[in-house]
């Protein structure tokens, strides 16, 4: 397994911390593995991939994971729950960026970070500003 998942406790956030070479088939397997701690959660999902210590093989690996993420599966990327970020600063995390936002893989956008503390910081972020909606919204 090239992955592991966890869930940060009390957030709507799971990080995927990837190690090694990362495959198609590692992310339909966490996309999977995703699906029951999505559940009862409500308003977006934070998914932080941390590519710092992945590599992949080749540009048609990285093409085949877009293919999979884009099917609209419960716990995919293209998942509307979810929000998608990336850590890493290697060629295939910006070209797999790059890939993603291309239509036929569903124009997906996702911001990404050098660390894993920025983009944790960035999340807490966008959860106050949610937050802070609904409030006012119940005013």
């Amino acid at each position: 397994m090239g992955y592991a998942l966890t869930k940060v406790p009390s957030k709507p956030v799971l990080i995927v911390t990837y190690k090694g070479e990362v495959v198609a088939q590692d992310w339909l397997n966490m996309f999977e593995e995703s699906i029951p701690m999505l559940e009862g959660v409500e308003g977006p999902i934070y998914r932080i991939g941390d590519f710092t210590n992945a590599k992949t093989s080749s540009f048609l690996e990285i093409v085949k994971m877009a293919k999979v993420a884009s099917k609209g599966t419960p716990g995919s990327t293209s998942d509307p729950r979810i929000r998608t970020l990336a850590v890493g600063q290697n060629q295939w995390v910006s070209l797999g960026r790059t890939i993603f936002e291309l239509p036929q893989f569903k124009n997906k956008r996702f911001a990404m970070f050098k660390t894993l503390d920025e983009a944790l910081a960035y999340v807490d972020e966008q959860i106050a500003m949610e937050s802070k909606d609904k409030i006012q919204v119940h005013e």
